[in-house]
Parts: C-alpha cells; structure tokens; sequence
C-alpha cells in the first residue's frame, strides 16, 4: 500500500500529498489566506467564513434555479407528450398469451 506523506511548499506555502515512494503529487491542498500585520486574526477568520457562507449561498441559490428550470422543461416534455398521445390514440397491441413466449 503507498504511503503518503504531508509536505509544505515553501514557495507558495501550500499543503502537498505526496507519494512517499515515488515521489509524486497526490494533491495539492492551495494555502490559507493569513491576515495582514496589524489585523486581528479571529476577526479575519470571521471575515473568510462570512464570505465561504456568500459564495456557498450564492452556489446554492444558482443549484435551485437550475433545478427549477430542470424540472419546468421536463414538465413541459411530459405536456408535449400528453397531447401528442392524444392525437395518436391508445396504443394497442395484440393478445399475446405468456406461453407462447418461449
């Protein structure tokens, strides 16, 4: 089973997975935004997990109207359907016994 190890790029910060016996990148984890020299680190934490609650409602709200589209386009199919069946008529098929299947 490959082991794994966990490394710190110390170019740009970020968290690296690593293969421990071939040497390869599993994944690559981006760097946590540090707040600045004079800011107060809970009030910045604050601030990130405001924002990722934006964008999350953002993104939720974008989902919503996505399947509430999804679901009028099928609803409209389904009516296309109905009326064209109509027109047609009853589908009808021949008596079939179920021993004559085989």
């Amino acid at each position: 089973m490959a082991r794994t190890i966990y490394v710190t790029c110390p170019g740009c910060e970020s968290l690296l997975e690593v293969n421990a016996e071939n040497g390869a990148i599993i994944k690559h984890f981006p760097p946590q935004a540090k707040p600045s020299g004079n800011e107060d680190p809970l009030k910045h934490a604050l601030n990130l997990a405001k924002e990722k609650d934006l964008t999350r409602e953002d993104r939720f709200q974008k989902a919503k109207q996505e399947a509430e589209k999804h679901k009028k386009d099928l609803t409209k199919l389904f009516e296309q359907e109905k009326e064209r069946i109509k027109k047609e008529g009853p589908v009808t098929r021949p008596d079939c016994n179920p021993f004559e299947l085989d």
